[in-house]
């Protein structure tokens, strides 16, 4: 809901590294894709919030059966422009998303999409979390967790302190060497002075044909609203989405869509803008198998 104080970003313009984004016709949910010996049952499983201006708020998406979480992805809808993802949380059957409000708020009616990317028979998977925590005030974290002993990435999430949700922005969500989840964020309100965590996630499984990680971006330019498509290649599939923003104090990014060709990313300018209406790009990235 809107506050009545209205604070303007003032945070300084950096620019960060470019990384890919996973495409997918937005708003297109994904069908079940035939079984296969690399990625069985592949199928992205959508799960989506009450629409009004609460805040917070989440949503959570669920694989059925013997599925089980394999990648993780999000959309917000309805008020980009104000909300901020503040987790993508992945667990053995579920993955769970929680967005807020930026500090000015707003009171249009919104809503949080998460998705699950689901498989069968993936072997011995294990979700590792790895924290950054410090115990005094930074306006920016990293926390990394590579797959280790023989397993590979197939999947990857992220999620702030409870405490930081509309205050800081998850400004990067990406795959280093195709084998650690990397997550950064940072602090977007410049009145927010408490201290923060960011934990990012590692789904990893035991090795799997044909791994890639494919990337894209926006044009950079001072246009409100951004694309960037990540595309897997002939016979592969999507299992997790990443995203970049290549200028801090600003732009959101507002959906992050998983699917069997790769990976959709968008994002807009926050409603106080960019100082100096400055040219700003995104990024995407995804992690794409070999389907037979």
């Amino acid at each position: 809901m809107r506050n009545t104080i209205k604070t303007r970003r003032s945070l300084p313009i950096a620019v960060g590294i470019l990384v890919g984004v996973i495409v997918a016709a937005l708003g297109v949910l994904v069908a079940p894709a035939p079984a296969s010996a690399a990625i069985p049952g592949y199928v992205v499983r959508p799960g989506v919030s009450d629409s009004n201006s609460v805040s917070p708020k989440s949503a959570t998406a669920r694989c059925l059966g013997n599925e089980r979480v394999i990648g993780t992805g999000y959309k917000i809808e309805g008020a980009p422009t104000d909300v901020v993802l503040a987790s993508l949380v992945p667990a053995s059957k579920e993955v769970i998303a929680t967005a807020g409000e930026d500090a000015d708020g707003t009171n249009t009616a919104w809503t949080l999409t998460a998705f699950a990317v689901c498989a069968t028979s993936m072997g011995d998977a294990k979700i590792i979390p790895a924290t950054q925590s410090p115990t005094t005030f930074q306006p920016f974290l990293q926390a990394e967790q590579p797959c280790t002993g023989g397993t590979q990435l197939i999947g990857s999430g992220a999620a702030l302190s409870p405490n930081a949700a509309g205050h800081v922005t998850i400004t990067r969500q990406f795959f280093q060497g195709g084998g650690t989840s990397l997550t950064t964020a940072n602090v977007s309100d410049p009145q927010f002075t408490q201290n923060w965590s960011v934990t990012t996630y590692a789904i990893c499984v035991p090795t799997h044909p044909g791994q890639s990680t494919p990337g894209g971006s926006s044009p950079f330019d001072n246009k409100p609203t951004k694309t960037a498509t990540a595309n897997c290649g002939s016979g592969q599939v999507g299992t997790t989405a990443g995203w970049s923003v290549g200028t801090f104090g600003g732009p959101l990014i507002d959906s992050a869509v998983p699917s069997a060709t790769g990976v959709v990313t968008t994002g807009t300018i926050d409603d106080d803008g960019i100082p100096g209406n400055a040219a700003w790009s995104i990024g995407t990235q995804s992690l794409c198998f070999t389907r037979n």
